[in-house]
């Protein structure tokens, strides 16, 4: 749901869209009719755009069409009647449309506001967009720069304040140094305790130097021992 707003050269045109609007039965809430001979027309518009009537991206349009002699008319339709009143309005004899910019909706809700829901607040949120940048996030914008946003939301305690540290020529954080936590955590003892190296360009820490661990461990014959 969304104010229609046209202008019109003369009262008597405006006067004569809202008639043929009114034969048209579309379900209007609302209606406004400016003319450019009232002494407070100015006025008007403030009132009108106050109440819902009309946009306020529309404001200077409409008080320029109005210095020029020109008359307004703006309706509010019921959801779901508003492109109908543009096109009776339109077809109505509405002149100079260019002048007024296309109909952008700035309701942060609004589905809500379509089925008539109530909203959980009415206060503004408190988060924001992390900055972009191509180096983290795999180039893909953040929608928090929290790290542990479901913990801060409950009020859990979190396992460590500390940051993780960050591999080498990755994007990805580590929630740990430990290259083995699950082990760690159940205690069952590693293949190897030594550290395992690292590939060549790469921020992946091997397990084991051996390129075919799976077919060593079942004695299954590669098919080429060249590396």
């Amino acid at each position: 749901m969304f104010p229609v707003t046209r202008i019109y050269e003369t009262e008597h045109a405006a006067r004569e869209a809202l008639d043929t609007l009114a034969r048209s039965e579309v379900p209007i809430r609302n209606q406004f009719v400016i003319y450019s001979s009232a002494p407070n027309a100015a006025e008007q518009v403030d009132s009108m755009i106050d109440n819902g009537g009309g946009m306020k991206g529309h404001r200077r349009a409409i008080k320029n069409a109005l210095a020029r002699g020109r008359s307004i008319v703006s309706v509010v339709a019921d959801y779901g009647w508003s492109s109908h009143a543009e096109v009776i309005l339109n077809s109505a004899g509405a002149i100079e449309a260019d002048s007024l910019p296309d109909f952008m909706p700035s309701d942060p809700a609004p589905f809500s506001d379509l089925f008539g829901i109530p909203l959980l607040s009415h206060s503004k949120p408190q988060t924001q967009l992390a900055g972009f940048n191509s180096s983290t996030s795999f180039g893909f914008k953040m929608l928090s720069n929290n790290p542990a946003p479901l913990s801060s939301l409950f009020g859990l305690k979190l396992l460590s304040s500390k940051r993780g540290s960050i591999a080498k020529g990755s994007s990805v954080e580590r929630m740990s140094s430990n290259p083995s936590p699950l082990s760690s955590l159940l205690g069952l003892k590693l293949l190897s305790g030594r550290r395992g190296s690292k590939a060549s360009g790469s921020s992946v820490e091997r397990m084991s130097g051996n390129p075919a661990p799976f077919s060593s461990l079942f004695g299954i014959p590669v098919l080429s021992k060249r590396r």
